[in-house]
């Protein structure tokens, strides 16, 4: 129980002050555009440690996200 309390209460109440914390450093251009890198960062993740396979749909798609993060960037 104690672990759940941990997990649901402590640790999400630190990463949410953590994330909004950087992004109170960044432009509101800018922090929008890491929303689009959260499923890329999700699934190499899931390749990384939960053994997923790493799929040609999923490279299309984490390289599509990444192009359009980096054209966002340049403006």
């Amino acid at each position: 129980m104690l672990g759940v309390l941990y997990l649901g209460v402590i640790s999400t109440a630190v990463a949410m002050w953590m994330w909004n914390r950087a992004f109170a450093l960044v432009d509101a251009s800018v922090a929008s555009l890491f929303f689009f890198a959260q499923p890329v960062v999700g699934a190499a993740l899931s390749v990384i440690l939960l053994g997923q396979p790493l799929t040609a749909p999923l490279i299309a798609g984490s390289v599509l996200i990444a192009a359009g993060v980096l054209l966002a960037l340049r403006g």
